[in-house]
This record gives structure tokens, sequence and C-alpha cells, in this order.
């Protein structure tokens, strides 16, 4: 590839930055047991009313949820009649989080925060599905979910290899095998194929929040080479929050 295409293909590709980016965003989030985000360069400081009903201005700038909606969702889920997609970011509880958009629940819970490398523990998840025993579950694919997009992108890239999968009885026990330090700030949604006592299968899910910190200025972009990841991440600093 000539150096011309190169200039020319970063010239485009940060126009389209330019484009997306506008208006005040969210531009830092951190995931814990209780999430915390920043909108804007200056946070909540000057503005309270930024951090939405369902968290609270905090010293430093950022807005954290509250205990009983402890996870950051940009658009919120909210609930009016039904549960469906609001027009902006917020806090939603925990239930919200693992039951998903319409009738995509998942039954692996709770949904919680898990680390983005491997531990001396595994992280234990149940399940109470009526007259349903699972003898072993292995991954089918895995989709996350970054703060600044709206829909959720396909992890090609993680198979069977990153994590292990225990069943005992009613717990699943999740672990990572590899490090995923791509995947620090997002939620992430597992489908898995899980054996029945009878011997046949179910297709389930798991969604659960990476521990970590995302932020706006550090673009996902998988296989990337490091010529355009630099170009990238000065694209996705563009902000008209001040």
């Amino acid at each position: 590839m000539s150096l011309r295409y190169k200039v020319v293909l970063v010239w485009v590709t940060c126009l389209s930055c330019k484009v997306i980016m506008t208006g005040c965003e969210v531009v830092l989030v951190n995931r814990n047991v209780t999430d915390s985000f920043r909108v804007g360069n200056d946070g909540c400081t000057n503005d309270a009313t930024v951090c939405t009903s369902s968290a609270t201005c905090q010293s430093d700038g950022s807005c954290l949820c509250s205990d009983s909606k402890p996870n950051f969702r940009n658009p919120v889920i909210i609930a009016d009649g039904a549960i469906k997609y609001g027009d902006s970011y917020g806090c939603v509880s925990s239930e919200f989080m693992r039951s998903g958009v319409g009738v995509n629940v998942c039954s692996f819970k709770p949904f919680q925060v898990i680390p983005h490398s491997p531990k001396d523990e595994a992280i234990q998840f149940s399940y109470d599905l009526r007259n349903t025993i699972f003898q072993k579950c292995s991954l089918e694919k895995a989709v996350a979910k970054f703060p600044d997009n709206v829909a959720e992108m396909d992890l090609q890239w993680l198979n069977e290899s990153y994590i292990d999968l225990t069943v005992s009885s009613k717990t699943l026990y999740f672990n990572w095998t590899r490090s995923a330090t791509d995947l620090q700030g997002t939620i992430i949604t597992f489908t898995l194929k899980c054996q029945l006592s009878s011997g046949g299968y179910s297709t389930e899910c798991l969604r659960a929040k990476v521990l970590g910190i995302w932020t706006a200025g550090k673009g996902y972009l998988p296989n990337t080479p490091s010529f355009f990841r630099v170009f990238a991440d000065s694209c996705f600093a563009i902000k008209n929050c001040q």
C-alpha cells in the first residue's frame, strides 16, 4: 500500500470521525461493581444535570451510578409499558441488563462485573430453569457493547481458547484463560451451547460487564495495523463538549 493511499484513507477515516463525534458525549466509562462515567471534558463540574436522575455528580466531575441502578448504559434502557431503548445515556438495574431488550433474556445470573484476565477464583453464575440440568457448556459466539456504539460488535477472535467454562449442579464457573484487555469497560454477551442431562442441547446466554476503564480516545479496531491505530485514536479524541 502506497503512502499516498494511506494518507487518503486516514483522511477519510478522520472525516468520518468528525461527523460522528459531535455534541456532548460520554468520554469515559469506569466499569466496576458500581459504574461511573464522565460527560464531556468538564464532566459534571459546572452542570450536575449531565449525570441524569440515575447518577450523582462526584467531586472529580464524574457521574456515579446508584446502588439500585449500578450499570451504565448508552443508550439507556427504559421501561414505559415495555422495555425499549431510550435516546440518551444513564444507569440501569442489573436485572434490566440481564434481560436485555425484547425476549433476549439470559438464563445465567446475576449480571455482574467480571475481570478481563485470568484469576485464581472463577466467577460464579447460576440458573434456575425448571427441570433443567446442564452437563457442560461451550462457547458459540461472543458480542460486545462498547459505550460509544449503539449496536453490539461481533468478537470473531474470541473463541473457546479464551475462556474456561465449568458446570456443576446449578452453577456455571467462568474464568478467562487468556487476557482480553481490549474489552475493558464493555458489556459482553456470550452465546453458549449447553448439553442437557437428557443428552440434548440448549442455546443459552450469559451477559456481564468487563472491569476497567473505557475512554472515547481509544477506538476498538481489531486486527488493524498500528499506522492506522495512531490516526484513529486521534479521530476518536475529537470532542465538542467544552
